[in-house]
């Protein structure tokens, strides 16, 4: 994780971060300490990514990017 920027806890406890200069988006222990999946990162196209949040109505994430 690179250049930490975006920070979110879902409904049920997942806590999930952007990481700008890493281009990527994590989900973490609830700690933070260890990374448990990789959500999205550049090889889906994923850029500088800034922000996140959960829709609950149809239970998505969406990312914000600059």
């Amino acid at each position: 994780m690179e250049g930490p920027s975006g920070l979110l806890v879902t409904p049920l406890g997942q806590v999930i971060v952007c990481g700008f200069d890493s281009f990527t988006v994590i989900q973490v222990d609830r700690e933070g300490r260890k990374k448990l999946a990789t959500l999205a990162s550049q090889r889906e196209g994923l850029i500088f990514p800034v922000s996140v949040c959960y829709n609950s109505n149809s239970h998505q994430i969406i990312v914000g990017i600059k």
